[in-house]
């Protein structure tokens, strides 16, 4: 008999872009190099535990706030030592998600600012309802933010 666990289906998230990122670089010197390149200043937060399945995954996370375009930026490691936070995209390195993305003035500039950094191979914008478990990983990151903004 399978193993199975409910979970709800999460309302759609139609604001949220999803930039897929390949990088050999660790999270703090893509952070850094994004802070540096694109004007972001990306903090590290605590570990956001997304539950996958049979255990759940810790991936390194941080967080930037746009005020001027009203965009909250998250930078999310996909390989992680229990496991990969999205195992159908095993070639994706880090996902950079955007909330409110559409305020964005010039989303392909933004992207070709981020293409520009030493050490990035690739980025390509895919969005939420694309990805089968980014409104999982969405409302597991909104909970996340609930604790830790509240402490």
């Amino acid at each position: 008999m399978p193993n199975r666990c409910f979970r709800p289906d999460p309302p759609e998230y139609t604001d949220f872009s999803f930039f897929n990122i390949v990088s050999q670089m660790p999270d703090y010197r893509l952070a850094f190099n994004l802070n540096r390149s694109a004007g972001f200043n990306l903090k590290k937060i605590s570990d956001l535990v997304v539950y996958t399945g049979k255990s759940p995954v810790q991936c390194s996370t941080y967080f930037y706030y746009d005020d001027v375009f009203r965009i909250n930026y998250f930078l999310i490691k996909n390989y992680n030592s229990p496991g990969i936070l999205v195992p159908s995209l095993k070639n994706i390195d880090y996902f950079l998600l955007a909330d409110g993305f559409s305020n964005h003035r010039s989303p392909t500039e933004f992207i070709r600012h981020i293409r520009a950094i030493q050490g990035i191979l690739a980025v390509m914008q895919m969005p939420a309802d694309k990805m089968k478990e980014g409104k999982y990983i969405i409302e597991d990151l909104e909970m996340h933010l609930m604790c830790v903004f509240d402490s």
